[in-house]
C-alpha cells in the first residue's frame, strides 16, 4: 500500500500518476508507481519528478515477476 503522505507525480500530458515523492527531512525521493525507490534522496523536487519521468515508465515497461517463497 502507498502512503498517504506520499505525492502523486503526474505525467504532463494526461495527468496519470507514474510515481511518487516521499519526503525525508528537507530530501525528497523519487518512487516508482508500486512504491520502489528510484534512486537516494535528493535535495531539488523537479530533479526528483524528472527522475520519476525518465526511469518509472521506462521499468513499467519491464516484465515483472512476483514470487514468494
Amino acid at each position: 500500500m502507498i502512503p498517504g503522505e506520499w505525492v502523486p507525480s503526474r505525467r504532463s500530458g494526461d495527468g496519470e500518476t507514474i510515481g511518487y515523492l516521499e519526503m525525508v527531512g528537507d530530501d525528497v525521493v523519487p518512487r516508482g508507481l508500486v512504491g520502489n525507490a528510484l534512486g537516494g534522496p535528493l535535495d531539488d523536487w523537479d530533479a526528483a519528478e524528472q527522475v520519476i519521468a525518465d526511469v518509472a515508465m521506462r521499468q513499467l515497461g519491464e516484465r515483472w515477476v512476483f514470487t514468494t517463497d
